[in-house]
């Protein structure tokens, strides 16, 4: 009976403290967003270079990914041509 009792009393302690994790974690969250919102002195000027900035970026990065996909693509397709011609 005691280590019945000793296992319920260790799940209630445990879900207790998750639901205060992320109770703290939440409420973390939101206070780091509101004092960013409130600090920030940007322009819309800035705010359109940042997200030139990003769709650049983005761009790159699927360019780049599309050309590895495609080497990959060429050189299996080298290589079963390869293996079939011997």
């Amino acid at each position: 009976m005691i280590p019945v009792l000793r296992v319920n009393l260790l799940i209630t302690f445990r879900q207790k403290t998750m639901k205060n994790l992320f109770k703290f974690g939440f409420l973390a969250l939101a206070i780091s967003l509101s004092v960013a919102a409130c600090n920030s002195n940007k322009t819309s000027e800035s705010t359109s270079d940042t997200i030139d900035s990003a769709a650049s970026a983005a761009k790159d990065t699927v360019d780049s990914t599309a050309s590895a996909a495609k080497d990959t693509v060429d050189s299996a397709a080298s290589a079963a041509k390869d293996s079939v011609a011997k």
